[in-house]
């Protein structure tokens, strides 16, 4: 393989384990078949340098456990398992199981995670928070539901570096 290529296997590429401590870690979930959710990650994962984030599909076991325990609708969660365009938005615990932990979805999970990550993109994700929901989310849900037919659905994933493996949640 050339360097800077990206390796691609089939869908359901098994990932390895975490490990090591979530505590304090912010968790996104996201659909793991949505391409674009998908952008979305790669773009967290490369400006992330404090390496906060840790990354999980809303497809997984583990999430329909942390996201039920935290008062999303279970049955919210197994129709996205049934088909992924019925998630309608992906979520992301922030400061998880510490005092401070926070459940985020849709615009202010968004601007929470950009926030996080320092420099002009945290200067950014400042400025989102301090507009209110009701306004953000529109734009959010639009693009939640066009996601798939202009974006397209990942059949393949790339596989991970070690560094970018290490911060998989299977």
């Amino acid at each position: 393989m050339e360097s800077g290529e990206t390796a691609v296997v089939e869908k359901g590429c098994d990932k390895d384990p975490v490990g090591t401590s979530l505590t304090g870690q912010h968790i996104w979930f996201y659909d793991g078949q949505c391409a674009i959710c998908d952008r979305g990650v790669q773009f967290l994962l490369a400006r992330d340098t404090a390496h906060r984030f840790r990354i999980a599909e809303l497809q997984s076991a583990f999430a329909r456990r942390e996201l039920t325990e935290r008062g999303v609708d279970p049955a919210e969660l197994e129709a996205g398992v049934r088909d992924p365009r019925n998630f309608r938005t992906f979520y992301l615990i922030a400061n998880y199981g510490t005092p401070r932990e926070k459940l985020f979805n849709r615009s202010r999970g968004a601007a929470f995670a950009i926030s996080q990550l320092g420099g002009s993109w945290g200067l950014y994700g400042r400025f989102l928070l301090l507009f209110p929901a009701w306004l953000l989310d529109p734009p959010y849900r639009f693009v939640n539901r066009i996601r798939y037919s202009w974006f397209g659905k990942k059949n393949a994933c790339a596989v991970p570096t070690p560094a970018q493996r290490a911060r998989l949640i299977v």
